[in-house]
């Protein structure tokens, strides 16, 4: 991803300032964040919640404000997508609000954010997150909202680049043939994800974004074996699809980073094919036959992170 291109290294300058901010934020949320849960009953008020504390333990805390459960519904479209709705009254020193909480919409008040999380059997309670960390959080979108700046920089640099070559370099017909094969293996799994009805978290833009920018990058690093110059493009996607999940996870779920089982091997999957692009520092891999074998082996860790996570192992992002 190194170059000469002024563009390129004022991007990736900026690429990796948005790193440190990023871990920066991280290191603020671990140390000052606060997550918690409300449980609330239809007509109950309440102005504390159960704070999660280090070693497991939980800590009575209290919010500036008062939140009374109004009305607790779930909805559902023609096509079977539902939706759970929190009708929630929130008494603050600004007077008296009526407000829903619903998924991927939750509440803000007085720094606090509350997430729809789950409902009581019989539709008659709400189960509410409660997320108090104004300063990491938005540390850390700050570092996303500039890495994101970097990559649409780099990927413009990229395009103008390409339409400036007097040849370019098109695919040959074998190519062509395994990037079709590719492209329909990748996504024949997710059919049933985009054929049946959705789950409440799933409703939203950024599920289309978000997929859609991972499997560009999965199906591009795939022809990286063959085409080395897809591998920086493959790269920058694929962390442009992480940085948007994690966007998109601290608006569903209140945490832009859990380590759940599919972020981990995501991460895994980035900084094994990040490798190839600083080969000033790996220089064997510098070698076409190294190279190739070594991304072959890289496949592993794309499959474990794409297949294996939802197959084998417990995570969130198991919708399937």
């Amino acid at each position: 991803m190194h170059g000469s291109l002024p563009y390129r290294r004022q991007a990736l300058w900026l690429m990796h300032l948005s790193m440190v901010i990023v871990l920066c934020g991280g290191i603020i949320t671990h140390f000052h964040g606060q997550q918690g849960d409300i449980r609330l009953r239809t007509g109950e008020t309440t102005h504390e919640f159960l704070s999660h504390g280090q070693w497991g333990t939980v800590i009575p805390e209290t919010l500036p404000f008062h939140i009374t459960l109004a009305d607790f519904r779930i909805e559902q479209d023609d096509v079977g997508h539902t939706n759970y709705i929190s009708t929630v009254i929130v008494r603050g020193l600004s007077g008296t609000d009526t407000v829903c909480i619903a998924m991927n919409r939750p509440l803000i008040v007085c720094g606090y954010r509350m997430i729809q999380t789950s409902y009581d059997e019989d539709l008659h309670g709400t189960h509410l997150s409660v997320i108090n960390d104004p300063i990491g959080t938005g540390t850390a979108l700050l570092g996303y909202g500039l890495f994101l700046m970097a990559a649409a920089w780099l990927l413009a640099g990229k395009a103008a680049t390409a339409l400036r070559r007097d040849r370019p370099h098109s695919l040959g017909t074998t190519e062509r043939l395994a990037a079709l094969s590719v492209t329909v293996l990748s996504l024949l799994p997710l059919v049933p994800l985009f054929t049946a009805p959705l789950r409440p978290i799933l409703r939203t833009p950024l599920l289309y974004i978000h997929v859609g920018t991972i499997m560009a990058a999965y199906i591009l690093l795939v022809l990286s074996i063959w085409r080395r110059n897809f591998l920086a493009t493959a790269t920058l996607l694929l962390a442009t699809g992480i940085v948007l999940g994690s966007v998109w996870g601290s608006i569903s779920w209140g945490s832009y980073w859990s380590w759940d089982p599919k972020e981990t091997w995501a991460l895994v999957t980035l900084l094994l094919y990040s490798l190839p692009l600083h080969t000033h520092h790996v220089p064997m891999l510098r070698r076409p036959s190294v190279y190739r074998i070594y991304s072959t082996l890289c496949l592993l860790s794309l499959l474990i992170t794409y297949l294996g996570v939802n197959f084998f192992m417990q995570s969130r992002h198991s919708y399937l």
